[in-house]
């Protein structure tokens, strides 16, 4: 599928498809997925009946995502802190 969109195949195109391989390929699937980009998850977590939870553009739509995070940010530091805050609201949660 690449190469028929560009014509062409990269290595890191190659290189991220092997990396990635899709949850059907975890010994166990995850609790959660954590959506931080606009990456299309073509409906395999809601096949598995695992929630996504994802930054979304607040100009555009939410699709794949179960809990949208609304925000237009692009820096590094909101991700470092939105991170932050997802790990400690687990770890109150895994402490109920």
């Amino acid at each position: 599928p690449i190469a028929q969109r560009t014509g062409r195949v990269r290595q890191s195109d190659v290189q991220r498809a092997l990396n990635f391989k899709g949850i059907e390929h975890m010994a166990r699937p995850p609790d959660a997925i954590v959506l931080l980009d606009s990456t299309s998850l073509h409906g395999e977590p809601a096949a598995a009946n695992i929630p996504v939870i994802g930054v979304v553009d607040t100009d555009g739509p939410a699709r794949d995502v179960d809990y949208p995070i609304p925000a237009n940010a692009n820096s590094v530091r909101f991700y470092h802190t939105l991170a932050n805050l997802l790990v400690r609201a687990l770890k109150e949660g895994e402490a109920l």
